[in-house]
């Protein structure tokens, strides 16, 4: 991603070559316990950072009158003391006027290796790139079931080594569980139509997962170092194949998903020096 200045405006430009207009560049920063804000001149806020001795936050809601829309690219980064954030919960009024807290940028908690469970409510939209990346201590996660869905980008929990339990989810991404090894249990939502790549690479503890009717693709590598997965139950195993990293223009092979057991061999042993470079249904 860069940051490019056009007029009165700051763009934010991705690797899919899309782009955002993120910040109006009339602003002013706040500090107001132990939260640092920008405010902006269309009535908005972000959380721009956090002092590294803080324990517990509770983001609110507004700050000096403008509604706090997200917590901002790095804002918690390396804040090691951290317990526990609180961001600003759903409010009906705040929903229906495009007011509600949003975004949680990309980086934002990494390295926060105190902080023990989330809560993240319904009004988010988005989870930036490796926003939980390194949360070494994090055994918990609440996605507030709702009014969206939000977007996970890659890598949003990463090497959260003490991550056992979460709500069901449906928008997984290119590494989203990667080095959770002490995540048993993996309740994939029904309405997920992919398992990307590195998706749950090194998920030491993994031992079963059950892949919903909705899942058209598997990535390489989706589960490559899962030592424990012992049972992968497919609801639709019928029509899978394989295709080739080597070979891309070779016939596809079929394969066939019906035994639990020989599912999780599979899986966990797929990789690009196999030659597969992934799974489809037909």
């Amino acid at each position: 991603m860069k940051t490019v200045k056009l007029d009165m405006l700051t763009f934010e430009i991705y690797d899919d070559d899309t782009e955002k207009a993120t910040r109006k560049c009339d602003m002013k920063t706040v500090k107001l316990d132990m939260l640092t804000f920008e405010i902006y001149d269309d009535g908005t806020a972000s959380v721009t950072a956090c002092d590294k001795s803080a324990t517990s936050v509770v983001i609110p809601a507004k700050v000096e009158g403008a509604y706090v829309k997200a917590v901002s690219d790095n804002a918690f980064e390396n804040c090691k003391s951290l317990v526990s954030v609180e961001f600003p919960p759903y409010d009906e009024e705040m929903w229906i006027n495009d007011e509600s807290f949003e975004e949680i940028g990309g980086n934002a908690f990494y390295g926060c290796t105190a902080l023990r469970e989330l809560f993240i409510p319904c009004t988010v939209a988005t989870i930036g790139h490796g926003a939980f990346y390194r949360c070494t201590a994090l055994e918990k996660v609440t996605l507030e079931d709702g009014l969206r869905t939000p977007y996970l980008a890659p890598y949003v929990f990463m090497d959260c080594e003490a991550l056992k339990e979460i709500t069901p989810i449906k928008n997984l991404n290119d590494g989203t569980f990667s080095g959770c090894a002490s995540l048993k249990h993996m309740p994939i939502a029904e309405g997920c139509d992919e398992i990307p790549e590195d998706c749950f690479e090194h998920c030491d503890s993994l031992t079963e997962i059950t892949i919903p009717k909705s899942v058209k693709s598997i990535g390489p590598l989706a589960f490559r170092g899962c030592a424990s997965l012992s049972r992968v139950t497919f609801e639709d195993p019928e029509g899978w194949r394989a295709g080739s990293v080597y070979f891309p223009d070779r016939e596809p092979r079929y394969v066939d998903f019906s035994d639990p057991i020989r599912n999780a061999k599979l899986l966990r042993e797929m990789d690009f020096d196999d030659g597969v470079r992934g799974l489809r249904k037909e």
